[in-house]
């Protein structure tokens, strides 16, 4: 294979200025910690003026303040927080009220002309009589699950009352035997 002549002296230069830079990065002791833009900066001011040398190395001690490639999405963007006037509307409009009673009548029966009401509270039973003496019932004024007292006791529903909020509520009881 033949080579001009310009050519092969060209490859001979290239050969051994990589040569020649391999053995001085191997000799030459590394200083701490230099980062690569600046390198690049110092090695380009003999090529490209100290004007440009100083600005890529103030674009490489500046820090990076966007993001280019960040997360995007077609979703429309979250609509601002309501201010207090907008939350004291609110309130206005909505007061709060007691949740749901979380009691279920499981059994009513009379027995020689008191009403006794089986009841179920949070997986607690219990039993409820208008005047009863039998131990564990809960009477008109007692209090169940902390939170709610009981009112009143008729032939067709309990009324008590959710204490936190003060609001009343009423169970019914259907038709009693």
């Amino acid at each position: 294979m033949k080579m001009s002549r310009p050519i092969l002296i060209l490859a001979v230069l290239t050969v051994l200025a990589v040569l020649y830079l391999f053995w001085r990065d191997h000799n030459a002791e590394k200083p701490a910690r230099v980062s690569a833009r600046r390198q690049v900066a110092t090695s380009i001011v003999p090529v490209m003026g100290p004007a440009i040398a100083e600005a890529v190395e103030g674009a490489a001690q500046a820090p990076a303040a966007t993001n280019l490639f960040g997360a995007q999405t077609w979703a429309p963007p979250p609509p601002p927080p309501p201010t207090p006037e907008q939350l004291a509307e609110e309130a206005r409009k909505n007061p709060p009220r007691a949740p749901p009673l979380p009691f279920a009548i499981v059994s009513t029966w009379r027995e020689s002309g008191t009403t006794y009401i089986g009841m179920s509270a949070n997986g607690q039973d219990v039993i409820v009589c208008r005047s009863c003496s039998l131990p564990g019932s809960i009477r008109q004024g007692q209090t169940l699950l902390g939170i709610y007292r009981l009112d009143s006791v008729t032939d067709r529903t309990l009324v008590f009352t959710f204490l936190p909020l003060k609001q009343k509520q009423e169970l019914p009881l259907g038709e009693i035997p």
